[in-house]
């Protein structure tokens, strides 16, 4: 793993593009309701408590997206699926009257890096088979670095969305 993500990271961006393209023209209300039900719970939280559950949320992300990545199919639909729901938010968000730079200020300044980390994710779940080929305990030591290194920037992002987002976003 530790050479040839390339055309794997193609494939994933690949998949979470369709999946936001999906998402924009054939949005899902509930989709988007239940994404938001889901963090509900969290706006009561003062802010580093918000911080620890998103930063863990997107960590257990990750890791399934490696994990599951590795058996191709799995990983890919959780990434495009991913993408799904930011593209139907988009549309839903759109089709209120709202402004896209709204929505921009509110995703761009963390999304950009979560969706990176969980695309890079992805190829490297995606090379875990064939680097297992040569040696099963070189292809888990490369995906722990890898996961250590995403998991770094996960910890950014959940940082700006936490803390500098908000702030942006008035």
């Amino acid at each position: 793993m530790r050479q040839g993500l390339g055309a794997s990271m193609l494939v994933a961006a690949a998949i979470y593009i369709t999946g936001f393209a999906m998402g924009l023209l054939a949005p899902s209300h509930s989709v988007v309701e239940t994404a938001v039900k889901s963090v509900e719970p969290i706006a009561v939280l003062d802010e580093w408590s918000k911080f620890i559950v998103i930063a863990s949320h997107n960590f257990a992300l990750m890791a399934r997206i490696i994990v599951f990545s590795a058996a191709y199919i799995p990983g890919l639909l959780i990434l495009g699926f991913n993408g799904y729901i930011l593209g139907s938010l988009t549309s839903l968000w759109l089709s209120t009257g709202r402004r896209l730079s709204e929505l921009l200020l509110l995703v761009a300044p963390h999304g950009v890096i979560e969706i990176s980390v969980f695309v890079y994710a992805a190829a490297v779940g995606m090379r875990l088979p064939l680097t297992a080929r040569r040696s099963l305990w070189d292809a888990l030591a490369d995906a722990l670095t890898a996961m250590g290194k995403a998991a770094a920037l996960l910890v950014a992002a959940a940082f700006i969305e936490v803390f500098i987002t908000p702030r942006l976003a008035v």
